[in-house]
């Protein structure tokens, strides 16, 4: 079948091989502002902290230097972080351009979706809003359970804390299809985005969907060990301790940030899979 479990698998990786000079390139951006931008809004203070070892009465002399890096650094942050989400809908028509004609075209891919990024931004919003509402109501219900400090109080916010990090999981993988519908069907308003995701994802479909994660979190957990111990080899002749495994850590998680396109593979070609027989059963 085209879109069997280990179809989509092969293909995926077949896409993310064979273009990996392109798509490195159009994530190399992003990621560095991320990098970047976490550097220049931590490096001033830490560096008076721990480097120079200046007391806090010292550091307020550098209190507008220091305000005004973490304030440029997280914009760098946040403005890498945005362009990496765009980079979702980008990938998703170059999977599907991909998959029928072996093509890629990032720039036209980039015109499109910036028409559209305002409603992109709306479509992100609702399942944000949920996912808070579950958090929230769940913290508030859990912190009363423990102040009230009996047996059965305790026990109901661990039950609850529980049900309520199930919840979330399940929630996350209904909606990933949000992406794919947004980008193929822009005519849906954004509530319907969600709607649609959460009517296409049934039984079947979700636990292909968490197989298709679950291979990709144990590539991650493995790259995740290759580049913390290549930064320990190579940083460990310059620092030691505390600050190499910082170092260490560091590197090896902004270097999953590049499992992008990998990721946005297997979800595109499974919901074609599903549009598709949706369109035959019809």
């Amino acid at each position: 079948m085209k879109y069997s479990f280990w179809n989509i698998v092969g293909r995926s990786f077949d896409f993310f091989v064979k273009n990996f000079n392109s798509l490195f390139k159009s994530m190399l951006l992003p990621v560095l502002l991320q990098v970047f931008g976490i550097i220049l809004s931590l490096f001033p203070a830490i560096y008076l902290t721990y480097v120079l070892k200046l007391k806090s009465d010292d550091i307020i002399a550098y209190l507008f230097p220091i305000t005004v890096c973490t304030i440029a650094g997280l914009l760098m942050y946040c403005s890498g972080v945005w362009k990496y989400i765009l980079l979702n809908c980008y990938y998703v028509l170059a999977v599907n351009d991909y998959d029928e004609n072996k093509g890629m075209y990032m720039e036209i891919y980039r015109k499109s979706i910036l028409k559209n990024e305002k409603k992109f931004i709306q479509v992100l919003l609702w399942p944000a809003f949920y996912m808070f509402l579950i958090f929230i109501v769940s913290a508030i219900i859990i912190a009363y359970c423990f102040a009230l400090k009996s047996p059965a109080s305790i026990l109901f916010a661990i039950l609850l804390f529980t049900i309520s990090i199930v919840s979330l999981l399940v929630f996350y993988v209904k909606i990933s299809f949000l992406i794919q519908i947004f980008v193929f069907e822009l005519d849906l308003k954004p509530i319907d985005v969600m709607k649609k995701s959460f009517e296409m994802i049934k039984t079947s479909i979700f636990f292909k969907l968490v197989g298709l994660l679950l291979i990709l979190c144990v590539i991650s957990i493995i790259l995740q060990i290759v580049f913390s111990l290549f930064a320990s080899l190579f940083f460990g002749i310059f620092v030691k301790g505390l600050v190499l495994e910082g170092i260490s850590n560091f590197i090896s998680n902004f270097a999953l940030l590049f499992l992008l396109p990998l990721n946005v593979s297997f979800v595109t070609l499974l919901y074609k899979d599903v549009s598709s027989n949706k369109r035959i059963t019809a």
